[in-house]
């Protein structure tokens, strides 16, 4: 019995060999060079699946709001703000 590539009883040629690697290869490469717009999210599926309980607040966030408002001129510098971050947190840091 011969398949589609013209190969009989499981026998390959060199040349029919070569045209299924190449086949592979080519197919391949062709799939890598569609450009992927897959997300991924950066916890897994059981992360994902958890509920909140019903009286739960989302934080605010706002000492991030007022701290970079406080920092003037670090505020260009990204090491800066994280070192005057650090020193600025006492207590819990949400409101």
């Amino acid at each position: 019995t011969r398949n589609i590539h013209g190969i009989t009883n499981g026998i390959f040629t060199t040349n029919q060999l070569k045209e299924l690697i190449k086949e592979a290869i080519t197919n391949q490469v062709k799939s890598s060079l569609q450009p992927s717009y897959s997300y991924v999210k950066p916890y897994n599926q059981i992360i994902n699946l958890l509920r909140m309980p019903l009286s739960y607040q989302p934080p605010k966030f706002q000492q991030f709001t007022h701290f970079m408002d406080t920092c003037n001129n670090a505020r260009t510098n990204g090491d800066f703000m994280v070192k005057e971050f650090v020193r600025s947190l006492k207590g819990s840091a949400f409101d």
